[in-house]
Formats: C-alpha cells, sequence, structure tokens
C-alpha cells in the first residue's frame, strides 16, 4: 500500500463528531496544516481548508519536505510547549487547515502510526506503542483523538506533570505540556 493510499484510508474518519468547546484559551493548542485542496484530494486524501491560511502545500511538495527529512513546519502544533496549573483544562482547537489529526498522549515522541511516514521519518523504528492498542489506534479510524477540520474540543484532567501529545498521522506535529 503506498503512503498516500495508506493517508487517505486513514483519513476515512473526520466525519467522528467531536464535542465544541467554549472559546480557546490563549493558553490552548492550535492543530494546523497546510493541504492544498486540488493535489490532496486528487490522491483520496481528504483536505477541506476551513480558513483562507490554509491550502498552499501540495502533497508533492509535503512528500519532499518529509523525504529531505524536514517536514513542512505547515504542519504543526502550536505552541510547541504549554505551562498549565493543575486543573486547568488543556483547550485543543483546529484553526488552520484542511485534514484531520488526533492530539494523543504519547509516553516519548516518535513515529506515529502510519507505516509509510514512519518509513521516511524513523527508518527502523517500530510504530509508537500507543498504535498497538485499539482504542488509540484502528486502521482509518483514530478514536475519540481525531480532530476534524474546523472542529475543536477541550481535554481536561491532566496531571501533574509533563505530558507529551503527538499526531499519529503526522508525527512531526507535537507539543509538550506542564502541568504544575
Amino acid at each position: 500500500m503506498t503512503t498516500k493510499t495508506l493517508l487517505a484510508t486513514a483519513t476515512v474518519g473526520l466525519a467522528l463528531a467531536v464535542t465544541p468547546a467554549a472559546a480557546l484559551a490563549s493558553d490552548g493548542l492550535q492543530v494546523q496544516d497546510r493541504c492544498d485542496v486540488a493535489t490532496f484530494n486528487a490522491a483520496g486524501i481528504d483536505c477541506h481548508p476551513v480558513t483562507q491560511q490554509g491550502g498552499t502545500v501540495t502533497l508533492d511538495a509535503l512528500f519532499g519536505s518529509l523525504v529531505a527529512g524536514a517536514p513542512n513546519d505547515g504542519w504543526r502544533f502550536r505552541p510547541a510547549k504549554i505551562s498549565l496549573r493543575e486543573g486547568q483544562p488543556l483547550d485543543i482547537a483546529m484553526t488552520r487547515g484542511g485534514e484531520g489529526h488526533t492530539v494523543t498522549e504519547v509516553a516519548a515522541f516518535g513515529p506515529g502510526c502510519v507505516p509509510e511516514i514512519n518509513a521516511i521519518l524513523f527508518p527502523g523504528q517500530d510504530p509508537a506503542a500507543e498504535c498497538a492498542s485499539p482504542a488509540t489506534f484502528t486502521p482509518g479510524i483514530f478514536g475519540g483523538d481525531l480532530i476534524a477540520p474546523g472542529l475543536d474540543y477541550a481535554k481536561v484532567g491532566l496531571s501533574k506533570g509533563t505530558h507529551r501529545f503527538q499526531c499519529m498521522i503526522h508525527p512531526w506535529m507535537k507539543t509538550t505540556v506542564t502541568v504544575k
């Protein structure tokens, strides 16, 4: 199966319902991508930009950046580090772009759940341990972690300590949340 085909399969779950949250707090996490509608959709990968700022990176340009070892920074979590007080919710919002993403807590940053992307970015490494759990990853469906374009939700109940979150589809998208 090609990377493009696997990504198309992985994004089938975009229609999953996500509970809308109140307005995004200034200390929230923004989930961004810049998929180009024409090239992504032509390859069978859902891209539905919800803002005018998305849609500038072609599929070939994205894969070219992966092969070059410098993933396109249009796909990112922003900010890369967040500090919260205990009991304060982590607000997560899809603010730009048009692909589905996950915000999955991981033990350590590294490979995601898409083998073909892992082969490019993390050659010889096994998929993330979180990919083995059907609750976290089932091919084509990313469970409750999937954020469809334009939707947002609040993830609450983080304990004191350091929490690492990454997109299991696009594993270079990551952030660290420190709860004090």
